[in-house]
């Protein structure tokens, strides 16, 4: 049976397609020096908690024996404080398998405990955590409130101790290069009835579509990519296995889709109940419901052929990127002003007609002053004629390359003249 764990999730919500080459190509990251010494930490917590020994200050480490000396006892000292509890007094590495709402979980916990407090049986949730600068990189306490890991562990808790009035999480970070005389903590509290809500909007939604292409075995490349994540935690290790081309990478940006929404929205259509879809269906096509009741209510529904049907069919729920208007060249202003107050507003004035070349509508100009008995309907813009052109020979995808290739060669020009103008200085 297929699990899903808050690494699967927050990988996931990073890039569906970082996700895949992991989990379902098995392509897993390599072992780093930054998760090394994490573990080393771990395992010397993990020893004092339990009451088995004390962290020796004076411990050195290495990365396979080579590389920067690291002193893992002297970071897992600065992360003993009063929110950790004294040994002996707390469950610690607990793994636990629950089901919930259908779906199978899996969560490694550091340490748990159980407190009493004015909200009844309280259970305290500690993750330990490195970092090179956790006051930089480590979460603030607003987002470990919707962060999945902590969602997770606290769902966890409530269906491990069911007569739970609070969940306390508190994430421990210990930093790895200046060594601080106290570690950096995040924390936060939630009811019941606030993590079950947390966990359904920013975890459920991401674990139904797991399932699914876990179940599918969807090729990674079918998957939806996000192209600024290529760059995050040192890079992305998948990086010549996606082979993102430039105009992917500035098409993806054009498009300005928030890939967290749009996984959202997806999974929210792909669980929604047939009353539902029923409804959205009938909204979508109010013309034809209205001009066909009487067949609608004596034959049976037929369901509509899909395009993708076949062997091994793409995801047809995720696109790569949504489907855009064409557009002719990008305008250019004939006659810009002189100065740099000039250049700017031509520069502006040139923006805007591309936009409403995109979008089919003239641009903005300023509004004269005309009487109500004289003022005359604004005629239809030109530039809508070459959108319907293009959407009735299907060229979108030419008019999307020569945009891309537009937008492109001007970010280019303008870097090289920055450069330029910085070795002028």
């Amino acid at each position: 049976m297929h699990k899903v764990s808050a690494t699967q999730v927050k990988t996931f919500k990073l890039c569906p397609r970082k996700w895949a080459w992991q989990y379902i190509a098995g392509h897993r990251s390599p072992e780093t020096a930054a998760k090394a010494i994490g573990s080393k930490v771990h395992e010397i917590l993990e020893a004092y908690l339990k009451g088995d020994a004390t962290p020796a200050p004076d411990y050195t480490w290495q990365f396979e024996g080579k590389g920067p000396v690291k002193y893992p006892g002297k970071i897992a000292l600065q992360m003993i404080n009063a929110h950790l509890p004294q040994p002996g007094k707390a469950i610690v590495e607990g793994k636990t398998d629950f089901d919930y709402n259908g779906i199978r979980y899996t969560a490694i916990i550091d340490c748990h405990s159980l407190d009493r407090s004015a909200m009844g049986q309280t259970a305290v949730v500690i993750d330990h955590k490195t970092s090179s600068d956790p006051k930089k990189w480590g979460m603030s306490d607003k987002d470990l409130e919707h962060d999945p890991q902590a969602l997770l562990y606290a769902v966890c808790m409530l269906e491990k101790y069911p007569d739970l009035g609070l969940v306390n999480c508190l994430w421990n970070y210990g930093s790895t290069k200046a060594i601080a005389a106290a570690a950096y903590v995040a924390r936060c509290a939630m009811t019941p009835k606030i993590a079950r809500a947390r966990f359904a909007e920013h975890v459920e939604p991401f674990a139904k579509l797991i399932l699914r292409h876990k179940k599918r075995g969807t090729d990674p490349l079918e998957m939806t990519f996000n192209a600024d994540a290529c760059g995050v935690f040192g890079g992305c290790e998948h990086v010549g296995r996606c082979k993102l081309t430039d105009k992917e990478r500035i098409g993806a940006f054009v498009m300005g889709t928030s890939l967290v929404d749009q996984l959202i929205k997806e999974a929210a259509k792909e669980n929604a109940r047939p009353e539902e879809k029923a409804v959205e269906k009938a909204a979508t096509e109010p013309e034809k419901a209205a001009t066909e009741p009487e067949k609608a209510a004596t034959e049976p529904e037929q369901p509509e052929p899909s395009p993708h049907d076949g062997v091994n069919p793409p995801e047809a729920q995720e696109p790569l990127a949504p489907e855009p208007l064409g557009v002719e060249s990008l305008p250019v202003a004939s006659k810009p002003a002189k100065g740099k107050k000039g250049k700017k507003a031509a520069s502006a004035s040139a923006m805007a007609e591309s936009v409403a070349a995109m979008a089919g509508k003239s641009p903005k100009k300023q509004k004269k002053k005309e009487s109500p008995m004289t003022e005359s309907p604004r005629p239809a813009s030109p530039a809508s004629e070459p959108i319907k052109a293009a959407a009735a020979s299907g060229q979108f995808d030419a008019l999307l390359d020569e945009m891309i290739d537009i937008l492109a060669e001007r970010a280019v020009a303008r870097l090289i003249q920055r450069m330029r103008e910085t070795l002028k200085r």
